[in-house]
Protein backbone atom coordinates (compact mmCIF):
# COMPACT_ATOMS: atom_id res chain seq x y z
CA UNK A 1 0.00 0.00 0.00
CA UNK A 2 1.43 3.50 -0.89
CA UNK A 3 0.48 6.41 1.03
CA UNK A 4 -0.82 9.72 -0.73
CA UNK A 5 2.01 12.41 0.16
CA UNK A 6 0.82 15.70 1.84
CA UNK A 7 -0.63 18.98 -0.90
CA UNK A 8 1.97 21.73 -0.53
CA UNK A 9 -1.17 24.10 0.54
CA UNK A 10 -2.35 21.35 3.58
CA UNK A 11 -2.16 24.00 5.99
CA UNK A 12 -4.02 26.40 4.01
CA UNK A 13 -6.48 23.12 2.87
CA UNK A 14 -7.01 22.27 6.08
CA UNK A 15 -7.97 25.72 7.54
CA UNK A 16 -10.66 26.01 4.85
CA UNK A 17 -12.10 22.68 5.48
CA UNK A 18 -12.60 23.27 9.20
CA UNK A 19 -13.70 27.02 8.09
CA UNK A 20 -17.12 25.10 6.99
CA UNK A 21 -17.76 23.36 10.74
CA UNK A 22 -18.90 20.24 8.59
CA UNK A 23 -16.62 17.66 10.48
CA UNK A 24 -18.70 15.18 12.19
CA UNK A 25 -21.94 16.49 11.93
CA UNK A 26 -25.41 14.42 11.46
CA UNK A 27 -26.56 13.31 8.43
CA UNK A 28 -28.29 15.84 6.41
CA UNK A 29 -30.79 15.02 3.68
CA UNK A 30 -29.36 17.18 0.40
CA UNK A 31 -25.51 15.50 0.91
CA UNK A 32 -27.62 11.87 1.19
CA UNK A 33 -29.80 12.47 -2.00
CA UNK A 34 -26.50 13.47 -3.89
CA UNK A 35 -24.71 9.97 -2.78
CA UNK A 36 -27.73 8.34 -4.19
CA UNK A 37 -27.83 9.75 -7.22
CA UNK A 38 -24.46 9.02 -8.11
CA UNK A 39 -24.91 5.66 -7.40
CA UNK A 40 -27.83 5.88 -9.65
CA UNK A 41 -26.02 7.40 -12.54
CA UNK A 42 -22.44 5.69 -12.48
CA UNK A 43 -24.27 1.99 -11.24
CA UNK A 44 -22.14 1.44 -8.33
CA UNK A 45 -23.08 -0.33 -5.22
CA UNK A 46 -21.47 2.47 -3.08
CA UNK A 47 -21.06 6.12 -3.14
CA UNK A 48 -19.11 8.53 -0.57
CA UNK A 49 -19.08 12.36 0.40
CA UNK A 50 -15.54 11.75 2.22
CA UNK A 51 -13.62 14.94 3.36
CA UNK A 52 -10.15 14.26 3.73
CA UNK A 53 -8.63 15.76 7.72
CA UNK A 54 -5.70 15.54 9.08
CA UNK A 55 -5.42 11.94 10.03
CA UNK A 56 -8.59 10.33 8.56
CA UNK A 57 -11.69 10.61 5.72
CA UNK A 58 -14.98 10.99 7.21
CA UNK A 59 -17.85 10.36 5.32
CA UNK A 60 -20.29 13.12 5.10
CA UNK A 61 -23.00 11.04 3.23
CA UNK A 62 -22.59 7.02 2.24
CA UNK A 63 -24.34 5.18 0.26
CA UNK A 64 -24.26 1.33 0.51
CA UNK A 65 -22.85 -1.62 2.67
CA UNK A 66 -20.42 1.48 4.42
CA UNK A 67 -20.94 1.30 8.40
CA UNK A 68 -17.93 2.94 9.37
CA UNK A 69 -18.12 6.76 9.70
CA UNK A 70 -14.27 7.38 8.75
CA UNK A 71 -10.90 5.53 7.79
CA UNK A 72 -7.36 6.13 8.49
CA UNK A 73 -5.95 8.74 5.97
CA UNK A 74 -3.26 6.54 5.10
CA UNK A 75 -5.65 4.10 3.55
CA UNK A 76 -8.02 6.36 1.99
CA UNK A 77 -8.56 6.65 -1.33
CA UNK A 78 -9.91 10.01 -1.54
CA UNK A 79 -6.22 11.21 -0.20
CA UNK A 80 -5.04 10.42 -3.48
CA UNK A 81 -7.32 12.16 -5.54
CA UNK A 82 -6.94 15.86 -3.63
CA UNK A 83 -3.46 15.67 -5.32
CA UNK A 84 -4.88 16.91 -8.60
CA UNK A 85 -7.63 19.35 -8.19
CA UNK A 86 -8.77 19.65 -11.59
CA UNK A 87 -8.76 15.71 -12.63
CA UNK A 88 -11.09 13.11 -11.88
CA UNK A 89 -8.76 10.19 -9.82
CA UNK A 90 -10.10 6.66 -11.75
CA UNK A 91 -8.47 4.00 -10.80
CA UNK A 92 -10.38 0.80 -13.12
CA UNK A 93 -9.00 -2.44 -11.30
CA UNK A 94 -7.57 -1.33 -8.09
CA UNK A 95 -5.61 -4.95 -7.94
CA UNK A 96 -3.27 -3.88 -10.45
CA UNK A 97 -2.17 -0.38 -9.42
CA UNK A 98 0.29 -0.25 -6.64
CA UNK A 99 -1.32 2.30 -5.00
CA UNK A 100 -3.71 0.26 -3.88
CA UNK A 101 -4.07 -3.51 -4.81
CA UNK A 102 -2.70 -4.52 -1.03
CA UNK A 103 -5.10 -1.68 0.83
CA UNK A 104 -6.74 -3.25 3.57
CA UNK A 105 -10.28 -1.91 1.94
CA UNK A 106 -9.21 -3.94 -1.48
CA UNK A 107 -8.18 -6.99 0.28
CA UNK A 108 -10.54 -6.56 2.69
CA UNK A 109 -13.88 -5.30 3.19
CA UNK A 110 -15.54 -3.39 1.11
CA UNK A 111 -13.36 -5.32 -1.40
CA UNK A 112 -12.95 -1.89 -3.61
CA UNK A 113 -11.90 -3.07 -7.38
CA UNK A 114 -13.28 0.06 -9.13
CA UNK A 115 -12.89 3.73 -7.37
CA UNK A 116 -13.61 6.98 -9.44
CA UNK A 117 -13.30 10.57 -6.84
CA UNK A 118 -13.97 13.77 -8.45
CA UNK A 119 -12.22 16.58 -5.83
CA UNK A 120 -14.18 18.95 -3.95
CA UNK A 121 -12.70 22.26 -4.93
CA UNK A 122 -13.97 25.07 -3.45
CA UNK A 123 -14.22 28.36 -4.88
CA UNK A 124 -10.89 29.13 -3.50
CA UNK A 125 -9.15 26.09 -5.20
CA UNK A 126 -8.78 23.97 -2.48
CA UNK A 127 -9.49 20.42 -2.28
CA UNK A 128 -11.49 19.52 0.81
CA UNK A 129 -12.41 15.63 -0.39
CA UNK A 130 -14.05 14.20 -2.77
CA UNK A 131 -17.05 12.93 -4.56
CA UNK A 132 -16.19 9.10 -5.30
CA UNK A 133 -18.27 5.81 -6.50
CA UNK A 134 -17.03 2.57 -5.66
CA UNK A 135 -17.97 -1.12 -6.87
CA UNK A 136 -16.49 -4.80 -6.33
CA UNK A 137 -15.44 -5.08 -9.85
CA UNK A 138 -13.06 -3.72 -12.49
CA UNK A 139 -15.22 -1.41 -14.69
CA UNK A 140 -15.02 1.61 -16.36
CA UNK A 141 -16.79 5.02 -16.65
CA UNK A 142 -18.35 6.57 -19.87
CA UNK A 143 -17.91 10.75 -20.42
CA UNK A 144 -21.81 11.10 -19.35
CA UNK A 145 -21.08 9.47 -16.13
CA UNK A 146 -17.90 11.78 -15.46
CA UNK A 147 -19.79 15.15 -16.41
CA UNK A 148 -22.29 14.12 -14.01
CA UNK A 149 -19.95 13.27 -11.33
CA UNK A 150 -18.15 16.39 -11.67
CA UNK A 151 -21.32 18.82 -11.96
CA UNK A 152 -22.66 16.59 -8.61
CA UNK A 153 -19.39 17.36 -6.82
CA UNK A 154 -20.03 21.61 -7.48
CA UNK A 155 -23.57 20.77 -6.18
CA UNK A 156 -21.90 19.53 -2.94
CA UNK A 157 -19.74 22.80 -2.45
CA UNK A 158 -22.71 24.39 -3.24
CA UNK A 159 -24.30 22.81 -0.39
CA UNK A 160 -21.40 23.78 1.69
CA UNK A 161 -21.05 27.66 1.14
CA UNK A 162 -25.36 27.28 1.60
CA UNK A 163 -24.50 25.67 4.77
CA UNK A 164 -21.87 28.04 5.62
CA UNK A 165 -23.98 30.91 5.01
CA UNK A 166 -27.18 29.82 6.90
CA UNK A 167 -25.10 29.12 10.11
CA UNK A 168 -23.06 32.70 9.70
CA UNK A 169 -27.03 34.25 9.41
CA UNK A 170 -27.54 32.31 12.22
CA UNK A 171 -25.03 33.23 14.11
CA UNK A 172 -25.16 36.80 13.13
CA UNK A 173 -29.32 36.60 13.93
CA UNK A 174 -28.38 35.39 17.15
CA UNK A 175 -25.93 38.48 18.14
CA UNK A 176 -28.45 40.90 16.59
CA UNK A 177 -31.23 39.23 19.08
CA UNK A 178 -28.47 39.53 21.77
CA UNK A 179 -27.94 43.30 20.80
CA UNK A 180 -31.66 44.23 20.57
CA UNK A 181 -32.26 43.04 23.63
CA UNK A 182 -29.39 44.96 25.05
CA UNK A 183 -30.94 48.15 23.12
CA UNK A 184 -34.29 47.12 23.99
CA UNK A 185 -32.80 47.52 28.47
CA UNK A 186 -31.15 50.76 27.36
CA UNK A 187 -33.50 52.40 25.63
CA UNK A 188 -36.28 51.60 28.56
CA UNK A 189 -33.60 52.84 30.81
CA UNK A 190 -33.49 56.31 28.58
CA UNK A 191 -37.08 56.41 28.51
CA UNK A 192 -37.76 55.92 32.21
CA UNK A 193 -34.66 58.39 32.69
CA UNK A 194 -36.30 60.89 30.10
CA UNK A 195 -39.65 60.37 31.27
CA UNK A 196 -38.50 61.14 34.83
CA UNK A 197 -36.45 64.68 33.48
CA UNK A 198 -39.73 65.74 31.52
CA UNK A 199 -41.59 65.00 35.09
CA UNK A 200 -39.82 66.61 36.91
CA UNK A 201 -39.51 69.88 34.35
CA UNK A 202 -43.07 69.54 33.90
CA UNK A 203 -43.82 69.98 37.84
CA UNK A 204 -40.81 72.64 38.07
CA UNK A 205 -42.56 74.80 35.19
CA UNK A 206 -45.94 74.31 37.01
CA UNK A 207 -44.84 74.80 40.43
CA UNK A 208 -42.45 77.75 38.95
CA UNK A 209 -44.54 79.29 36.61
CA UNK A 210 -47.51 79.71 38.74
CA UNK A 211 -46.72 81.40 41.83
CA UNK A 212 -44.64 83.81 39.34
CA UNK A 213 -47.87 84.74 36.92
CA UNK A 214 -49.02 86.23 39.95
CA UNK A 215 -46.15 87.91 41.04
CA UNK A 216 -45.34 89.22 38.20
CA UNK A 217 -48.70 90.28 37.27
CA UNK A 218 -49.18 91.89 40.48
CA UNK A 219 -46.51 93.59 39.99
CA UNK A 220 -47.40 95.21 36.88
CA UNK A 221 -50.46 95.73 38.60
CA UNK A 222 -49.37 98.27 41.05
CA UNK A 223 -46.69 99.89 38.69
CA UNK A 224 -49.80 101.33 36.69
CA UNK A 225 -51.53 102.31 40.17
CA UNK A 226 -49.60 104.94 40.59
CA UNK A 227 -46.92 103.45 43.41
CA UNK A 228 -45.74 106.09 45.95
CA UNK A 229 -41.66 107.32 45.69
CA UNK A 230 -40.51 104.49 48.26
CA UNK A 231 -42.11 101.45 46.65
CA UNK A 232 -41.24 102.07 42.79
CA UNK A 233 -37.48 100.93 43.14
CA UNK A 234 -38.73 97.72 44.97
CA UNK A 235 -41.33 96.71 42.83
CA UNK A 236 -39.27 97.71 39.82
CA UNK A 237 -36.65 94.96 41.14
CA UNK A 238 -39.60 92.67 41.92
CA UNK A 239 -40.81 92.75 38.04
CA UNK A 240 -37.35 92.50 37.34
CA UNK A 241 -36.36 89.44 39.28
CA UNK A 242 -39.89 87.74 38.35
CA UNK A 243 -38.72 88.27 34.45
CA UNK A 244 -35.03 87.07 34.93
CA UNK A 245 -36.68 83.52 36.61
CA UNK A 246 -39.19 83.41 34.31
CA UNK A 247 -36.77 83.42 31.02
CA UNK A 248 -34.53 80.70 33.01
CA UNK A 249 -37.42 78.37 32.95
CA UNK A 250 -38.36 79.28 29.62
CA UNK A 251 -34.79 78.78 28.48
CA UNK A 252 -34.20 75.62 30.88
CA UNK A 253 -37.30 73.49 29.03
CA UNK A 254 -36.17 74.98 25.47
CA UNK A 255 -32.88 73.31 26.01
CA UNK A 256 -34.28 70.38 26.86
CA UNK A 257 -36.59 69.73 24.17
CA UNK A 258 -34.24 70.62 21.88
CA UNK A 259 -31.41 68.07 23.69
CA UNK A 260 -33.81 65.70 23.09
CA UNK A 261 -34.58 65.95 19.59
CA UNK A 262 -38.34 67.25 20.19
CA UNK A 263 -38.13 70.80 18.49
CA UNK A 264 -39.64 70.64 14.98
CA UNK A 265 -39.45 73.64 12.90
CA UNK A 266 -42.17 74.67 10.98
CA UNK A 267 -42.23 76.02 7.55
CA UNK A 268 -45.41 78.62 6.99
CA UNK A 269 -44.78 82.26 5.22
CA UNK A 270 -43.93 85.33 7.38
CA UNK A 271 -41.88 88.37 6.97
CA UNK A 272 -38.52 88.40 7.73
CA UNK A 273 -38.60 92.76 7.86
CA UNK A 274 -41.31 92.18 10.37
CA UNK A 275 -39.56 89.57 12.61
CA UNK A 276 -36.78 91.37 12.40
CA UNK A 277 -38.84 94.77 13.33
CA UNK A 278 -40.20 93.61 16.30
CA UNK A 279 -37.44 92.07 17.68
CA UNK A 280 -35.65 95.72 17.32
CA UNK A 281 -38.99 97.23 18.97
CA UNK A 282 -38.83 94.47 21.76
CA UNK A 283 -35.39 95.64 22.72
CA UNK A 284 -35.64 99.37 21.84
CA UNK A 285 -36.72 100.63 25.28
CA UNK A 286 -33.30 98.74 27.14
CA UNK A 287 -30.73 100.18 24.62
CA UNK A 288 -32.22 103.36 25.41
CA UNK A 289 -31.89 103.13 29.12
CA UNK A 290 -28.18 101.91 28.25
CA UNK A 291 -28.04 105.07 25.73
CA UNK A 292 -27.49 102.78 23.25
CA UNK A 293 -28.72 103.70 19.18
CA UNK A 294 -30.30 100.46 17.65
CA UNK A 295 -30.35 99.73 13.90
CA UNK A 296 -31.77 97.45 11.66
CA UNK A 297 -30.36 97.55 7.62
CA UNK A 298 -32.58 95.68 5.31
CA UNK A 299 -32.01 93.90 1.63
CA UNK A 300 -34.49 95.42 -0.40
CA UNK A 301 -33.94 92.45 -2.55
CA UNK A 302 -35.30 89.88 0.07
CA UNK A 303 -38.31 88.66 -0.76
CA UNK A 304 -41.86 89.56 1.06
CA UNK A 305 -42.82 86.36 2.19
CA UNK A 306 -40.40 83.09 2.66
CA UNK A 307 -41.13 80.22 4.48
CA UNK A 308 -39.85 78.94 8.50
CA UNK A 309 -40.51 78.74 11.43
CA UNK A 310 -41.12 82.44 12.61
CA UNK A 311 -41.54 82.02 16.24
CA UNK A 312 -37.78 79.81 16.50
CA UNK A 313 -36.24 82.46 14.38
CA UNK A 314 -37.27 85.56 16.50
CA UNK A 315 -35.99 83.41 19.58
CA UNK A 316 -32.47 83.42 17.79
CA UNK A 317 -32.57 87.69 16.54
CA UNK A 318 -33.81 88.25 20.09
CA UNK A 319 -31.19 85.94 21.79
CA UNK A 320 -28.32 87.67 19.52
CA UNK A 321 -30.31 91.44 19.97
CA UNK A 322 -30.50 91.09 23.69
CA UNK A 323 -26.99 90.02 24.41
CA UNK A 324 -25.78 92.87 22.18
CA UNK A 325 -28.10 95.55 23.79
CA UNK A 326 -27.04 94.11 27.75
CA UNK A 327 -22.50 94.05 26.78
CA UNK A 328 -23.11 97.38 25.36
CA UNK A 329 -23.50 100.79 26.75
CA UNK A 330 -23.27 104.26 24.95
CA UNK A 331 -22.39 102.72 22.23
CA UNK A 332 -24.69 101.46 18.63
CA UNK A 333 -26.27 98.10 18.21
CA UNK A 334 -26.77 96.78 14.55
CA UNK A 335 -28.76 94.13 12.67
CA UNK A 336 -29.05 93.39 9.17
CA UNK A 337 -29.81 91.13 6.79
CA UNK A 338 -28.83 90.85 2.74
CA UNK A 339 -29.31 88.49 0.05
CA UNK A 340 -26.17 86.06 -0.39
CA UNK A 341 -27.97 84.55 -3.44
CA UNK A 342 -31.33 83.34 -4.57
CA UNK A 343 -33.07 81.48 -7.75
CA UNK A 344 -36.81 80.93 -7.94
CA UNK A 345 -37.50 78.56 -5.17
CA UNK A 346 -34.97 80.07 -2.50
CA UNK A 347 -33.11 82.77 -1.04
CA UNK A 348 -29.67 82.60 0.59
CA UNK A 349 -29.37 84.97 3.48
CA UNK A 350 -26.75 86.40 5.77
CA UNK A 351 -27.96 87.89 8.50
CA UNK A 352 -25.74 89.93 11.75
CA UNK A 353 -25.91 91.20 14.73
CA UNK A 354 -22.90 93.44 15.66
CA UNK A 355 -21.94 96.25 18.60
CA UNK A 356 -19.75 98.62 19.91
CA UNK A 357 -19.90 96.76 23.46
CA UNK A 358 -17.29 95.51 25.99
CA UNK A 359 -15.90 92.39 23.32
CA UNK A 360 -15.29 88.88 24.23
CA UNK A 361 -12.17 87.40 25.28
CA UNK A 362 -10.09 85.06 22.70
CA UNK A 363 -9.77 82.22 25.19
CA UNK A 364 -13.26 82.33 26.17
CA UNK A 365 -14.73 82.09 22.47
CA UNK A 366 -14.98 78.48 22.53
CA UNK A 367 -17.09 77.88 25.28
CA UNK A 368 -20.07 80.93 25.33
CA UNK A 369 -22.34 78.09 23.35
CA UNK A 370 -22.02 76.19 25.99
CA UNK A 371 -25.02 75.61 28.35
CA UNK A 372 -24.84 77.72 31.02
CA UNK A 373 -21.28 79.33 30.08
CA UNK A 374 -20.36 82.64 30.36
CA UNK A 375 -17.64 84.82 29.24
CA UNK A 376 -16.54 84.75 32.70
CA UNK A 377 -17.86 85.34 36.35
CA UNK A 378 -17.34 88.97 36.51
CA UNK A 379 -19.70 89.01 33.83
CA UNK A 380 -22.17 86.85 35.31
CA UNK A 381 -22.21 89.09 38.60
CA UNK A 382 -22.37 92.36 36.73
CA UNK A 383 -24.98 91.87 33.52
CA UNK A 384 -27.22 88.08 34.76
CA UNK A 385 -28.11 86.00 32.51
CA UNK A 386 -28.72 82.24 32.33
CA UNK A 387 -25.63 81.39 30.12
CA UNK A 388 -28.40 79.69 27.79
CA UNK A 389 -29.30 81.50 25.27
CA UNK A 390 -26.15 81.31 23.32
CA UNK A 391 -26.67 77.48 23.78
CA UNK A 392 -30.19 77.69 22.20
CA UNK A 393 -29.19 80.08 19.33
CA UNK A 394 -26.78 77.54 18.25
CA UNK A 395 -29.05 74.05 18.47
CA UNK A 396 -32.30 76.32 16.68
CA UNK A 397 -29.80 77.31 14.03
CA UNK A 398 -28.39 73.41 13.93
CA UNK A 399 -31.75 72.68 12.78
CA UNK A 400 -31.12 75.06 9.67
CA UNK A 401 -28.33 73.40 8.82
CA UNK A 402 -26.58 76.64 9.59
CA UNK A 403 -23.59 77.55 11.89
CA UNK A 404 -23.34 80.55 14.12
CA UNK A 405 -19.93 82.77 13.40
CA UNK A 406 -18.21 85.08 16.23
CA UNK A 407 -16.07 88.05 15.61
CA UNK A 408 -14.95 89.97 19.06
CA UNK A 409 -12.58 92.11 20.25
CA UNK A 410 -12.33 93.10 23.82
CA UNK A 411 -13.10 96.96 24.03
CA UNK A 412 -14.09 96.98 20.28
CA UNK A 413 -17.16 94.92 19.63
CA UNK A 414 -18.33 92.08 18.94
CA UNK A 415 -20.34 90.34 15.54
CA UNK A 416 -22.46 87.26 15.48
CA UNK A 417 -23.27 86.28 12.17
CA UNK A 418 -25.18 83.21 9.83
CA UNK A 419 -26.33 82.48 7.06
CA UNK A 420 -30.19 80.78 6.25
CA UNK A 421 -31.34 79.23 3.48
CA UNK A 422 -35.12 79.34 3.31
CA UNK A 423 -37.85 79.19 1.04
CA UNK A 424 -39.59 81.86 -0.98
CA UNK A 425 -42.86 81.79 -0.17
CA UNK A 426 -45.96 83.08 -2.53
CA UNK A 427 -46.10 87.07 -2.52
CA UNK A 428 -48.87 88.13 0.04
CA UNK A 429 -50.67 89.45 -3.00
CA UNK A 430 -50.67 85.66 -4.78
CA UNK A 431 -50.52 83.91 -1.25
CA UNK A 432 -54.06 85.37 -0.73
CA UNK A 433 -55.38 84.17 -4.17
CA UNK A 434 -56.09 80.40 -4.05
CA UNK A 435 -53.91 78.24 -5.22
CA UNK A 436 -56.54 76.37 -7.60
CA UNK A 437 -57.36 79.88 -9.20
CA UNK A 438 -53.77 79.74 -10.38
CA UNK A 439 -53.83 78.68 -14.19
CA UNK A 440 -51.27 75.82 -14.83
CA UNK A 441 -52.83 75.20 -17.75
CA UNK A 442 -51.20 74.58 -20.92
CA UNK A 443 -48.01 73.87 -19.12
CA UNK A 444 -45.75 70.80 -20.41
CA UNK A 445 -44.42 68.50 -17.76
CA UNK A 446 -42.27 65.97 -17.50
CA UNK A 447 -42.85 63.54 -14.69
CA UNK A 448 -40.18 60.27 -13.83
CA UNK A 449 -40.52 58.45 -11.18
CA UNK A 450 -40.08 54.46 -11.26
CA UNK A 451 -43.08 53.85 -9.40
CA UNK A 452 -45.94 53.60 -11.36
CA UNK A 453 -48.41 54.15 -8.58
CA UNK A 454 -46.93 58.07 -8.07
CA UNK A 455 -46.46 58.35 -11.89
CA UNK A 456 -50.57 57.71 -11.49
CA UNK A 457 -51.37 59.97 -8.63
CA UNK A 458 -49.03 62.79 -9.57
CA UNK A 459 -50.45 62.44 -13.25
CA UNK A 460 -53.78 62.78 -12.49
CA UNK A 461 -53.34 65.68 -9.93
CA UNK A 462 -51.14 67.88 -12.66
CA UNK A 463 -53.73 67.01 -15.54
CA UNK A 464 -56.55 68.59 -13.09
CA UNK A 465 -54.98 71.92 -13.33
CA UNK A 466 -55.33 71.80 -17.13
CA UNK A 467 -51.48 70.56 -17.88
CA UNK A 468 -49.79 68.83 -20.18
CA UNK A 469 -48.34 65.70 -18.64
CA UNK A 470 -45.79 62.95 -19.88
CA UNK A 471 -45.17 60.54 -17.63
CA UNK A 472 -42.34 57.71 -17.20
CA UNK A 473 -41.31 55.42 -15.37
CA UNK A 474 -37.75 54.78 -16.89
CA UNK A 475 -34.62 57.67 -16.05
CA UNK A 476 -33.62 56.84 -19.72
CA UNK A 477 -36.81 57.20 -21.43
CA UNK A 478 -37.34 60.23 -19.12
CA UNK A 479 -33.81 61.60 -20.45
CA UNK A 480 -34.52 60.63 -24.30
CA UNK A 481 -38.04 62.91 -23.90
CA UNK A 482 -36.14 65.56 -22.28
CA UNK A 483 -33.82 65.58 -25.05
CA UNK A 484 -36.06 65.30 -27.99
CA UNK A 485 -39.09 67.50 -26.75
CA UNK A 486 -39.82 71.22 -25.10
CA UNK A 487 -40.86 70.88 -21.50
CA UNK A 488 -41.94 73.97 -19.22
CA UNK A 489 -41.11 71.50 -16.11
CA UNK A 490 -39.22 68.70 -14.70
CA UNK A 491 -40.09 66.56 -11.62
CA UNK A 492 -37.58 63.78 -11.11
CA UNK A 493 -37.77 61.13 -8.65
CA UNK A 494 -34.10 61.09 -7.17
CA UNK A 495 -34.09 57.19 -6.40
CA UNK A 496 -34.42 54.85 -9.43
CA UNK A 497 -32.51 52.18 -10.88
CA UNK A 498 -30.15 52.61 -13.11
CA UNK A 499 -29.89 56.44 -13.24
CA UNK A 500 -30.40 58.47 -9.93
CA UNK A 501 -32.51 62.04 -10.74
CA UNK A 502 -29.10 63.69 -10.09
CA UNK A 503 -27.72 61.90 -12.55
CA UNK A 504 -30.43 62.57 -15.15
CA UNK A 505 -30.81 66.62 -14.11
CA UNK A 506 -26.69 66.35 -14.78
CA UNK A 507 -27.25 65.10 -18.16
CA UNK A 508 -30.28 67.55 -18.72
CA UNK A 509 -28.04 70.37 -17.52
CA UNK A 510 -25.38 69.25 -20.16
CA UNK A 511 -27.41 69.52 -22.87
CA UNK A 512 -27.76 73.47 -22.34
CA UNK A 513 -31.48 72.92 -21.32
CA UNK A 514 -32.80 75.76 -18.54
CA UNK A 515 -35.57 73.67 -17.72
CA UNK A 516 -36.93 74.31 -13.90
CA UNK A 517 -36.10 70.74 -12.92
CA UNK A 518 -37.88 70.04 -9.43
CA UNK A 519 -36.61 66.92 -6.96
CA UNK A 520 -39.00 64.85 -5.18
CA UNK A 521 -37.76 62.18 -2.70
CA UNK A 522 -38.85 59.70 0.00
CA UNK A 523 -35.42 61.53 1.47
CA UNK A 524 -36.24 64.65 3.54
CA UNK A 525 -32.83 64.97 5.11
CA UNK A 526 -30.87 68.50 5.02
CA UNK A 527 -28.01 66.55 3.24
CA UNK A 528 -30.39 65.32 0.30
CA UNK A 529 -31.17 69.11 -0.17
CA UNK A 530 -28.21 70.45 -0.05
CA UNK A 531 -27.28 67.70 -3.02
CA UNK A 532 -30.38 69.13 -4.55
CA UNK A 533 -29.05 72.87 -4.41
CA UNK A 534 -25.54 72.10 -5.86
CA UNK A 535 -26.66 69.65 -8.85
CA UNK A 536 -28.09 72.51 -10.11
CA UNK A 537 -32.12 71.63 -9.59
CA UNK A 538 -34.63 74.41 -8.73
CA UNK A 539 -36.28 72.81 -5.99
CA UNK A 540 -36.83 70.04 -3.76
CA UNK A 541 -39.76 68.36 -2.50
CA UNK A 542 -39.66 65.64 -0.08
CA UNK A 543 -42.23 62.62 -0.11
CA UNK A 544 -45.25 62.45 1.16
CA UNK A 545 -46.37 66.04 0.33
CA UNK A 546 -49.56 67.96 -0.19
CA UNK A 547 -50.20 69.01 -3.18
CA UNK A 548 -50.65 72.21 -2.73
CA UNK A 549 -46.79 72.86 -1.71
CA UNK A 550 -46.40 71.39 -4.97
CA UNK A 551 -48.03 73.78 -6.89
CA UNK A 552 -46.93 76.40 -4.45
CA UNK A 553 -43.13 75.52 -6.19
CA UNK A 554 -44.98 75.01 -9.85
CA UNK A 555 -46.55 78.60 -9.43
CA UNK A 556 -43.20 80.60 -8.57
CA UNK A 557 -40.99 78.16 -11.44
CA UNK A 558 -43.71 78.87 -14.07
CA UNK A 559 -45.44 82.09 -13.28
CA UNK A 560 -43.69 84.32 -11.18
CA UNK A 561 -40.11 83.77 -12.00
Amino acid sequence: MKAAYLPSNEEERLNALFGYQILDTLPEQDFDDITRIASEICQTTISLISLVDKDRQWFKAKQGPIEDPETPREQSFCAHAILNPLEVMIVPDTAQDERFFDNPHTIGFPYVRFYAGVPLVTYDGYALGSLCVIDQVPRELSPTQIEALRALSKQVISQFELRKKAKELEEIQLKLVAMNYELHLAKQKAEETDQAKSAFLSVMSHEIRNPLHAVLGYTTLLLEEDPRDDQLPSLKVLKFSGETLLALVNDILDINKLDAGKVVLEEIPFSLRELLENSVRANMHRARERDNTLECHYDESIPEQVLGDPVRLLQVVTNLLSNAVKFTENGRVTISAKVLRQNPSEVALLLRVSDTGIGIPAHALGTIFEEFAQASTAINREFGGTGLGLSITQKILALYDSKIQVESQLGVGTTFSFELTLRKALPATTQAMALEEVDLSGYKVLVVDDTEMNLKLLGHNLRKKGMDVATFSSPFEGLEAALSQAYDIVLLDLQMPGMTGFELSRRIREAELQVPIIALSGDNSLETARLVQDSGMNGFLSKPYVMSHLYQLLVLNLVLS
